[in-house]
Formats: C-alpha cells, sequence, structure tokens
C-alpha cells in the first residue's frame, strides 16, 4: 500500500511541475536567444568578480561531490 501511495505522490508532483511549466511560460527561458544573454551577463558577471564564482562554484562542486548527488563529474 505504502509504495503505492508514494507512486502516486511522485506522479502527482511530476504533473504539477509539467503544468506549471506551462502556466508560467518557463519555456522561454529555454530559447537561444534566452541562453546567449545569460552566458554573456555571466561572462560579464565573472569578469567583474571572478574569486566570488570561482568561490562558489568550489562550495557548490565541493557540495554536490560530498552528497553524491547526480550530475557530479
Amino acid at each position: 500500500m505504502r509504495g503505492k501511495t508514494t507512486k502516486l505522490i511522485l506522479l502527482v508532483l511530476i504533473a504539477g511541475l509539467v503544468a506549471a511549466f506551462f502556466a508560467f511560460d518557463l519555456g522561454r527561458f529555454l530559447t537561444l536567444e534566452a541562453l546567449k544573454a545569460q552566458q554573456h551577463d555571466f561572462q560579464t558577471f565573472y569578469a567583474a568578480h571572478r574569486e566570488l564564482t570561482l568561490g562558489a562554484y568550489f562550495l557548490l562542486y565541493v557540495a554536490v561531490t560530498a552528497l553524491s548527488l547526480p550530475g557530479r563529474r
């Protein structure tokens, strides 16, 4: 019984996330133009705050590796 409840909760959560994606038009952030703009903004921020960016990346990498989350190399 518990397994079915867990699967149902997961299914409802995924359906809610998909609905939110379309309801809030989040696809606009995945266009090539939007990604290029974000890359430019990041490069500008990196140029101005090199140490902060490297430190944040290091801390994020250590946290993901320590927690063994998917996405680490």
